[in-house]
């Protein structure tokens, strides 16, 4: 059973439909009742975040998680290399760290004019 509320958009009215046939709300409520959410859960949130731009052959996984401790800030990397960052800090400080930015980033991500290393 397919149910569908369509609302007209000059008067921002309901018009109700089971399978295609146009019926009643009380009908409709009927076939479809309200379920109790329950509590609320946040958000699924975007961390731990995987980033190929900022990967490593997987060859020389070794040699970039070592230069990484050097500079002291921590990153995983995926069997394939992919960079792991566990929040929107740790992936600033390793970008900066190593002279990348993002180019679609915002006022707390990793900038051009604001690598540490050039």
């Amino acid at each position: 059973m397919i149910g569908r509320a369509v609302y007209d958009r000059y008067t921002n009215r309901p018009t109700y439909y089971i399978d295609g046939k146009k019926v009643s709300k009380r009908v409709y409520d009927e076939a479809f009742p309200d379920k109790e959410l329950g509590a609320m859960v946040p958000p699924p949130a975007n961390w731990p975040q995987v980033s190929s731009g900022a990967g490593v052959h997987p060859d020389e996984i070794p040699e970039a998680l070592e230069q990484a401790k050097q500079l002291g800030v921590s990153v995983g990397f995926t069997d394939e290399g992919e960079a792991i960052f566990t929040s929107r800090r740790n992936k600033k400080e390793y970008c900066e760290a190593v002279g990348l930015w993002d180019k679609c980033g915002g006022y707390g991500d990793a900038q051009k004019g604001k690598v540490k290393r050039g």
